[in-house]
């Protein structure tokens, strides 16, 4: 079965003292293969090519798709981010291998030009997240796949740690979403497309998940 999930639509409240704010989303998600390249790039008309990432981003991204959101500026209640189509692309069409794990954060820039690089570095880079990753790394040598109860240590210590590396980036957090599902429920979406409006009292949108069968 191949899951894709989007965001279709993205908005921000008036909570806040700026009248317009520069919004991007970053997402982490992570399934049962483990290490492996059988993960497409997370690319799409609203996505930011990841380049230039350090040798420890690299080995890190090899559990984790990752994906970016170009910035979109100038966003209010008033006039709202213009997305149409599959929006903002977080998981590619892509066989879980049992379980999907997605997590994903609206965030204001308040640095102007972000570095992503370096906030994926500092987040893979965290001690806790590290040491996981190396024991996700020896498990799945010998196993092909990463054992679940490891994959939901390294995706809780690696979200988990998001809220302070932006803060360090002095960007503001305005909202955060955490998503998984298995198999036998589609992995939480269907062929026609599942949608999910979730949001807080700053910022929202609606989440897609599309699962079908491979083949």
């Amino acid at each position: 079965m191949k899951v894709y999930a989007t965001l279709p639509k993205l908005h921000v409240t008036s909570k806040g003292t700026e009248k317009s704010k520069e919004i991007y989303v970053i997402s982490l998600a992570s399934d049962l293969h483990g290490k492996s390249n059988h993960r497409p790039q997370v690319v799409g008309a609203s996505n930011q090519t990841l380049s230039r990432l350090t040798p420890g981003v690299k080995s890190a991204m090899e559990f984790f798709a990752v994906a970016v959101s170009n910035v979109f500026p100038r966003i209010s209640p008033k006039q709202p981010l213009s997305l149409t189509g599959d929006g903002i692309v977080l998981y590619p069409p892509t066989d879980p291998g049992g379980m999907i794990a997605l997590h994903f954060v609206i965030v204001e820039s308040d640095k102007g030009k972000r570095d992503v690089g370096g906030f994926l570095e500092n987040l893979f880079g965290d001690d806790s997240v590290k040491g996981l990753l190396k024991e996700a790394s020896k498990a799945t040598t010998l196993a092909g796949s990463i054992p679940s109860n490891l994959l939901s240590s390294l995706f809780g210590a690696a979200t988990s740690v998001v809220p302070a590396v932006l803060k360090a980036n002095k960007d503001d957090l305005l909202f955060s979403h955490s998503h998984s599902g298995v198999d036998f429920n589609g992995y939480g979406g269907s062929t026609e497309g599942t949608t999910y409006d979730i949001g807080n009292n700053r910022a929202g949108c609606t989440l897609a998940i599309w699962s079908r069968e491979c083949g």
